[in-house]
């Protein structure tokens, strides 16, 4: 074990040490030393920053991984690309780059390294002093949490330090379009998904009575128009806000056989609500329309699904999900504990029988409990300890 740590510094202290080779290295000593980001800055002399954003390239996905070794970009750049939220984040990332001529032209058409966080700054983040929602608000999101204590916003991750640097209003000394400060988010999915949840929350739905004495259809108010004002609340659409529900128009024929039904409050008829749905689907944008087409192909297979017993081809697409959705520093174990090397998880997974899978789900769970980063070093190991008490019993023993 000694002879094999020597050998790992020894190897790290090469002045021709590839980037990539050096963050499996200090991921190394991390896994089977036990040693610390921080005990690795003391060990070899290098900048907190600088050994963060090595183990960072850990989280390059197989896209990024072949281009930055493709040298299509420098490792700075390939560090930016690498610490987005995720592997479809990097991806798209990737297009943008290759979609910009100015990208491929700077620096003899090698991707600039300015040029791409620049890029990188307008299209996945965000300040959020211009977030519409309260930013400390943990259960906005509850699977988020609050962004303040978020790991991807830049004031909470040591990767982030370039970001931090800057003078917080988007005037970068080299690049007056990057965003800095502590408070950018750089998700800007979860960022739209908290805005969506917060104007669900403020504006109201709305109210039964205004919708049951909503003008019926006449000549001087063409059914369109009519479906219109139903749908739209203060001016605001249906996409922004609520569809109002056919429960208030329903309620109305409800009545006994005996009442008379004002013309105003008729109930909702079917070529009405054909109508509706007409105005909604022409307002709806590219991507209402792709979103309601999976939609609809989810429940068609889970419908199939549901008369079928559950196989390996399940277990896989679940643990592939699983896999390529777990965090950087909880990946590298599970690829310590599979023995396959750096970003070659997934492709383990296909050739794993079912029970096989079932193991490498439960690892998943586990492997998230084992490194512990600087903002959680308080937090206990609950699935660990559950797993520790269920298969060892009384011979827990975790040191503190």
């Amino acid at each position: 074990m000694q002879s094999r740590s020597a050998q790992v510094a020894e190897n790290l202290q090469r002045v021709d040490v590839h980037p990539l080779e050096e963050a499996e290295g200090f991921m190394s000593m991390m896994q089977n030393d036990g040693l610390s980001a921080e005990d690795l800055i003391a060990k070899f002399g290098k900048s907190r920053t600088h050994i963060y954003n090595r183990l960072k390239l850990l989280d390059a996905g197989p896209a990024l991984r072949d281009a930055y070794l493709a040298n299509e970009f420098g490792t700075e750049a390939a560090q930016l690309i690498a610490r987005l939220p995720s592997i479809g984040h990097q991806e798209k990332a990737l297009e943008y780059i290759r979609q910009d001529a100015q990208a491929r032209l700077a620096a003899g058409g090698k991707a600039s390294h300015r040029t791409i966080q620049a890029l990188l700054s307008e299209k996945f983040s965000l300040d959020l002093h211009d977030a519409v929602f309260d930013i400390a608000d943990a259960d906005l999101l509850p699977d988020a949490g609050s962004c303040t204590d978020c790991w991807k916003r830049s004031g909470n991750a040591p990767e982030f330090a370039d970001i931090v640097e800057l003078d917080g209003k988007g005037n970068d000394r080299a690049s007056a379009s990057v965003r800095g400060g502590a408070d950018v988010c750089t998700d800007p999915d979860c960022f739209a998904e908290k805005k969506k949840v917060h104007l669900l929350r403020v504006v109201p739905r709305a109210p039964k009575a205004a919708v049951a004495a909503a003008p019926s259809p006449t000549e001087t108010q063409p059914a369109e128009s009519h479906a219109e004002s139903v749908m739209t609340v203060g001016g605001t659409s249906h996409d922004e806000i609520h569809e109002a529900p056919d429960s208030t128009v329903d309620s109305v024929a409800g009545s006994t056989a005996g009442d008379q039904v004002p013309p105003s409050t008729a109930p909702t008829t079917k070529p009405a609500r054909a109508q509706k749905r007409k105005a909604i689907d022409e307002d709806a944008t590219p991507a209402i329309l792709a979103s309601r087409s999976r939609l609809d192909l989810l429940k068609r297979v889970r419908e199939r699904a549901l008369a079928t017993e559950r196989s390996a081809f399940d277990l896989r697409l679940v643990a592939k999900f699983v896999c390529e959705s777990i965090a950087w520093r909880h990946r590298a174990t599970l690829e310590g504990l599979y023995d396959c090397g750096v970003g070659n998880l997934a492709s383990r997974i296909d050739g794993l029988q079912p029970s096989e899978i079932a193991l490498f789900l439960l690892d998943c769970a586990l492997a998230a409990n084992v490194m512990v980063g600087e903002n959680d070093a308080e937090a206990q190991p609950a699935y660990l300890m559950d797993a520790a008490e269920h298969y060892l019993g009384s011979l827990i023993a975790i040191d503190s």
